[in-house]
């Protein structure tokens, strides 16, 4: 399995991607194997967004801005000032 994002290597979203790693490794008994690209090791953004669709790679870490390019609805939830607090969300 590849996951890929344009983390460097000390971002939290980078370190999620390895304890991600560690723990799919871990509960598959090493039968599944989980490959992490950072540093925008297979593109920027767009492009492994693109590579996901096309199933290039499996998973990858995005942002709304570019999930919105084929799941519209991603639009909403980018409204500035669309919900009051952490709570109305």
């Amino acid at each position: 399995m590849r996951l890929v994002n344009i983390s460097d290597t000390e971002r939290l979203s980078h370190k999620g991607s390895i304890l991600f790693k560690e723990l799919v490794e871990k509960h598959t008994n090493g039968i599944v194997k989980v490959e992490v690209f950072s540093n925008s090791s297979s593109g920027s953004a767009p492009e492994y967004t693109e590579q996901i669709k096309l199933r290039a790679v499996d998973m990858g870490l995005s942002t709304s801005g570019q999930l919105q390019l084929w799941v519209p609805e991603y639009e909403d939830i980018m409204i500035p000032f669309l919900f009051e607090n952490y709570d109305h969300a």
